[in-house]
């Protein structure tokens, strides 16, 4: 039996994985309510940067700009209060890849949407939300953080043998 345990451990030691790389993440809120009133597309500013690590997210812009190559995942959340919309599209470099639709027009209750996108991206990309124009009125943001944007590289997996 001791021997059986030396043999599983050894083959455990010689194909471990390791994790390592440079990380890259954020993650920052909306700190006050947006009212549009516009048939344009704009970018949407989270103004609370809560983590920025890497320097990627620009909380005057909105934009992300890729600091390292990658995969990448993000998520943006929107509160929009009743009778209202907000309604959105993840951006990269120039290119719509999905949207998120907070609609509270026909109801008497707060909507909130979150929605989740997985991206390849080349260092010097960029991201960000936009609202999809003429369907974004009110993005509801305070104190308590209802309306976020984060994003963060996957790390890298090196096999190696010890």
């Amino acid at each position: 039996m001791v021997g059986m345990t030396f043999i599983i451990l050894a083959i455990f030691i010689l194909t471990s994985t390791t994790v390592s790389g440079n990380p890259v993440g954020f993650h920052a809120n909306r700190g006050s309510t947006i009212f549009l009133d516009t048939a344009r597309d704009q970018t949407v500013v989270y103004d609370k940067v809560i983590t920025n690590v890497g320097n990627g997210y620009n909380s005057r812009t909105g934009i992300f700009t890729c600091p390292k190559g990658g995969l990448y995942s993000f998520s943006w959340t929107s509160l929009t209060p009743p009778g209202k919309r907000f309604e959105t599209r993840f951006i990269l470099n120039r290119n719509r890849i999905t949207g998120n639709r907070a609609n509270a027009e026909s109801i008497n209750q707060y909507v909130q949407a979150t929605k989740n996108v997985v991206v390849e991206m080349k260092e010097g990309d960029t991201a960000k939300i936009n609202t999809i124009g003429g369907a974004a009125n009110v993005l509801h943001g305070d104190y308590n953080s209802f309306s976020s944007f984060s994003g963060f590289k996957f790390a890298d997996l090196i096999i190696s043998k010890k």
